[in-house]
């Protein structure tokens, strides 16, 4: 009997041995576990917070890109007006000259001229043309030497 009570006692160490162990084992699983999940709602809010900067950043991207794009579609619509607009016809030149007044002597090189003006080529370096306008309503007026004037400025060239 004495045997069967010391085989008890040891058992009842035993088992508060184990027990103990195995509370401290589960206390310690728990505290580690709270403390991954204390890091991960940390590194979730982190990330949350980053997500956020990520998408306001997006959303300035996209709307400078899309006042670029407004800006790239407006002068693309401004510059097809341009090249549909009135236009250098060297023929029309002609015709409106021979309207209004007498074209003679070498006209096919004022023609020529326009042309290249029309077509915006470089007029041949040898040519040496002297144009002469006369009036025959005043013919005592005396023009003062030409100056060259500066083309009109183009709207976009304003705004730069």
């Amino acid at each position: 009997m004495i045997e069967l009570q010391d085989e008890v006692l040891r058992l009842k160490r035993d088992q508060q041995l184990h027990s103990s162990y195995w509370i401290e084992k589960v206390a310690e699983v728990q505290r580690e576990r709270n403390a991954a999940v204390a890091q991960m709602r940390s590194d979730f809010v982190l990330l949350m917070e980053e997500r956020e900067q990520d998408i306001s950043r997006l959303r300035s991207q996209v709307q400078t890109l899309k006042m670029e794009l407004e800006t790239a579609w407006t002068s693309r619509k401004t510059t097809a007006s341009r090249s549909q607009g009135p236009r250098l016809r060297s023929a029309h030149v002609m015709n409106s000259l021979q309207d209004h007044t007498t074209v003679m002597m070498n006209w096919p090189r004022l023609r020529d001229l326009l042309d290249h003006l029309e077509s915006g080529t470089q007029v041949p370096p040898e040519w040496q043309t002297v144009i002469t306008v006369m009036t025959n309503d005043n013919v005592a007026f005396q023009a003062p030497p030409f100056v060259r004037m500066d083309p009109p400025q183009d709207e976009d060239d304003e705004e730069t």
